[in-house]
């Protein structure tokens, strides 16, 4: 496939640019937000997406790092549907809480198999751009993904599930 560059200016572009790149994950999804609010993650299609992803991968891996510690806390109560997700799917998905020192950090994004992904240009605007099919464009952020995993806490929430 050729790769493409599309912005988007909208909420519903945003929430389309998510839905496919979540459609067309085959071995990862690393996904960094403020709070996952605005990405609606918790809505029944994206939670569809989500489990046929983590169902029908031989190995997959879903990493999640939130970068706002007030609303971190909140994300049990907010997406049972994504928890239970976790709970079903933990030795394939992680969530992690960013440190304090990120807390800065305004852009959202969401990557799959590092040739598509999603980058929301700063969390109050509903501007960005969708890369698709493009291992090169997307393989900066891939990497700033990794070193913001990396440099993250396990989610303080996930202790909860295993009890």
């Amino acid at each position: 496939m050729e790769p493409t560059y599309e912005r988007f200016e909208s909420e519903v572009g945003y929430l389309t640019a998510i839905d496919f790149v979540l459609a067309n994950a085959s071995s990862t999804l690393r996904i960094f937000d403020a709070d996952l609010a605005k990405m609606h993650l918790e809505k029944p299609e994206r939670i569809a997406l989500l489990g046929n992803f983590l169902s029908n991968n031989v190995t997959p891996q879903l990493r999640i790092v939130v970068r706002n510690s007030e609303s971190s806390s909140n994300v049990a109560s907010r997406s049972p549907r994504l928890i239970d997700l976790l709970a079903r799917y933990s030795h394939f998905f992680g969530i992690r809480q960013a440190p304090a020192s990120l807390q800065h950090l305004a852009d959202c994004h969401v990557i799959a198999d590092s040739t598509h992904c999603v980058r929301r240009f700063h969390i109050d605007h509903a501007r960005g751009s969708l890369i698709t099919h493009d291992e090169e464009q997307t393989l900066p952020w891939s990497k700033r993904f990794d070193d913001l995993w990396e440099l993250s806490q396990p989610w303080s929430g996930a202790a909860r599930l295993t009890l």
